[in-house]
Order: C-alpha cells, then sequence, then structure tokens
C-alpha cells in the first residue's frame, strides 16, 4: 500500500468499499451505505488524520508534521459558520500560533479551527488525562440524527472509531450518527439548542425532530382522557396521543405553564441535593424528590424528561448516601427502561415490555448494571435481565476491559 494512500486509514478491510461520498445541495457532502447492513454489523473502521488533547498549539504542530496527503484532507472537511463570539476567539488563538515557534499561517490556523468545531470527534483515551479529539477523512462526513442508524465508539479498539449500524441500513442511506450525549431524554428545542451551541450551525430537521417530541407529553386537557399530548415538529401543533384532540400553544397555556412550574421545581431540588451535608438535609431533600415524582406522574408522561432528570438525582449515591445501594440501583433501572421506552418510540403510561436494547444507551445500561451488583442479591435478577438485553451491546461498543469486568462481576452475581 502506497504511503499517501488514504484508504490505509480505513483499518477493517471488510468495510473499505461499504461506504462512500456524495454531494447533498442542502448539506455538502454526506457518507452513504454503498452496502447493506443489518442491525450490529460494523458499517465503518478508521484511524484518525488527527488526534490531540485539547492544546490547540499540539494539534497545529501535529498538522504541520503531518504528510501532504494528510494536510489536505484535514483542510477539504467541511466548515460551517462561526457565530461572532467564537469567530473572535479562533482569531485569538490563530494569531498567537502565527506569531509563536510554531509559524503556522494565520489562515491556515483559521481553517483548522473552523474545521475541528464542525468536524472533530471526541475520542476515549484510557489511562490518558484530559479529552481526547480527533479528525477523520470519512467518519467526520457522516451526518447528526437525533434517531441515527449508526452508533459510533472510539472505546471498543484503542486509536480508531467504529461505526455500528443500529437499524437496517440500503444501499444509498444516508450514514448518520448523533454529536449529542443523552439524546433520548433531550427534548426537540434543547437538543437544537445544543447543537447550535457546538458551532454546527444547523437547525436539526431529522425524522426525530419533525415528528412528535417523545419525552415532552404534556396531560391532555379533555376532562375524561388519561392520554398525553405532544408537540409536532412542523404544524408544531399539541395532539394526544390517546384521543386525538389538537391544541395550540395558547390552547396549551396552562399545561405549559405547569410545566415551566415542575421545570423550576426539579432545578431547586438538583441544586439542593448537591448542597445537602447533612443527613437529616439529605433525607428531607430525598423526601421532596419522591413526592415530585408522584406529581410528575400527574401532570407529565412517564417519558417526560423531568422524569428522568428527578431519577438520575436519585441515583447519584453522593447525594442520599443514607437511602441505601437499593434505592439508587432502582432509581437507574427505572430510568434506563425509560429511555429504552423513548428509543423505541413507546410512551405508554404503565409500559411493562422489555423493549430492545439501543446503543446510545449502552453506558447507562452498564451503569445500571453496576448499581444493581453493588446493590447486593436483592437486585441480582435486575441485572442478569438488563445484561441479557444489553451485553452484546456493551461488547460492540465498550472496551474490552470493561467488558471483562463486567462479564466477571455478573459470573459472581449467577
Amino acid at each position: 500500500m502506497a504511503a499517501d494512500d488514504p484508504s490505509q486509514l480505513l483499518v477493517a478491510e471488510k468495510v473499505r468499499n461499504a461506504t462512500g461520498v456524495q454531494c447533498s445541495e442542502a448539506i455538502g457532502r454526506v457518507l452513504v451505505a454503498a452496502a447493506p447492513f443489518a442491525p450490529g454489523e460494523l458499517v465503518l473502521e478508521e484511524a484518525p488524520l488527527l488526534a490531540w488533547q485539547e492544546d490547540p498549539m499540539q494539534l497545529f504542530r501535529d498538522f504541520l508534521a503531518a504528510p501532504a496527503w494528510k494536510q489536505a484532507l484535514v483542510l477539504d472537511l467541511a466548515k460551517s459558520k462561526l457565530s461572532a463570539e467564537r469567530a473572535a476567539e479562533h482569531e485569538a488563538v490563530a494569531l498567537s500560533a502565527s506569531q509563536s515557534e510554531i509559524s503556522i499561517p494565520i489562515d491556515t490556523a483559521r481553517q483548522i479551527l473552523q474545521i475541528v468545531d464542525t468536524n472533530a470527534q471526541q475520542m476515549h483515551s484510557e489511562g490518558e488525562d484530559g479529552t481526547r479529539a480527533g479528525l477523520f477523512a470519512r467518519a467526520s462526513k457522516a451526518e447528526h440524527s437525533c434517531r441515527p442508524n449508526c452508533a459510533s465508539t472510539t472505546q471498543a479498539s484503542p486509536g480508531v472509531i467504529r461505526y455500528h449500524a443500529v437499524s437496517p441500513i440500503e444501499v444509498g442511506d444516508r450514514i448518520s450518527i448523533s454529536y449529542l450525549s443523552e439524546l433520548w431524554s433531550t427534548p426537540r428545542e434543547a437538543r437544537r439548542n445544543a447543537l447550535l451551541e457546538m458551532e454546527k450551525a444547523f437547525n436539526c430537521n431529522c425524522c426525530r425532530c419533525v415528528a412528535l417530541d417523545d419525552c415532552r407529553g404534556l396531560a391532555c386537557l379533555e376532562a375524561n382522557c388519561s392520554g398525553f399530548c405532544f408537540q409536532e415538529g412542523v404544524s408544531l401543533m399539541w395532539r394526544c396521543g390517546k384521543c386525538g384532540s389538537e391544541y395550540d400553544k395558547e390552547g396549551m397555556k396552562s399545561r405549559l405553564q405547569e410545566e415551566k412550574r415542575l421545570l423550576l421545581r426539579t432545578s431547586q431540588l438538583q441544586i439542593r441535593a448537591a448542597a445537602a451535608s447533612s443527613s437529616s438535609e439529605q433525607e428531607l431533600v430525598r423526601e421532596e424528590l419522591c413526592n415530585l415524582m408522584t406529581e410528575l406522574r400527574k401532570h407529565l408522561a412517564p417519558t417526560h424528561y423531568l422524569g428522568i432528570l428527578s431519577l438520575e438525582t436519585l441515583h447519584t449515591p453522593e447525594f442520599f448516601p443514607g437511602a441505601g445501594n437499593v434505592a439508587a440501583a432502582k432509581a437507574y433501572v427505572n430510568k434506563l427502561k425509560l429511555l429504552d421506552c423513548i428509543a423505541a418510540g413507546c410512551s405508554s403510561a404503565s409500559c411493562s415490555e422489555r423493549h430492545a436494547a439501543n446503543a446510545e444507551n449502552w453506558g447507562d445500561a452498564d451503569a445500571a448494571i453496576q448499581f444493581c451488583l453493588a446493590a447486593g442479591s436483592t437486585m441480582f435478577p435486575e441485572a442478569l435481565q438488563i445484561s441479557e438485553s444489553y451485553l452484546p451491546m456493551i461488547h460492540m461498543m465498550a472496551s474490552p476491559r470493561v467488558v471483562e469486568e463486567l462479564k466477571g462481576c455478573l459470573e459472581l452475581a449467577e
């Protein structure tokens, strides 16, 4: 293989011809499937053009030390329009680099910083300090979706990124990943704002964003209806999933005011939980959180993001050490169930179904299993049930060390 052959970055031989790049008038160059993929199959495995830890000066040094073909591929990556504030930050860094011993041309430094904002992906760096990021010739061209057809991991194989299919992919389909964390517990407006804050410079209109806002359901206004209204992404009307009633923003005013009040209450309790220092204070906050959960169930859909935020607070052991490991484990298991419901498109008020494992939730599943194991034999059945569903997903996404440690703990539990 030639030393300047970009295909050497594609680590897995079987995927070298499985993806390609096409140009879209709407969003520019996108990664598309050149072969069909079933869920779980490896779509892409690629080494980075550049990988660095936080310091932009090191990034500039690595760029200048790279061969010409790598530099060309880096500079060929997409560049989004920046906010004025971000552009000013870039200008200061680029000017500093151009005047330092690095001596990188200021225009090149500006380009690289803009390319990083648009394309960089976080890379797992086990055993290293700080956050590591990478730029990829092909993987960086995958588009964002809030219901992606691929899951991205840099943990399963050190130094490379892998995309695995999480839904059936046909030839010509665009390859999509999520640029966001906490995908299933973030409502549409917050997802769009997060992407803009990340300087991605687009308003997401993926299939999930134009559909009903699945983690923000409010109680239906009809007196005899026990359903929940979800806001549509195009018309912005609120529609009940049970009786079909529709309301505009003005019609939902009372429900939206109630949601705002509950949001404020949730935020206040989160702050108090983090600040509580005495056991009596911690117990008081925990009691209020449990009461809030009861109130949330009266006014909001079970998959509403405020319920998930409250469960996250309840399962944080350092907030409520006196509550014990079992209580924390139960809260984490309940949170995982809600995340799986949202990922599966389920908003049932009394869902007892075991939904399929979702790749975006594997970290929560791993944590839930660990919480259950730490809680002792009472929670072992829950740990084993979650592992039955999620262990293949964790094996696909996590580092070998994490997988082996988890398997060892589960064997002891069995």
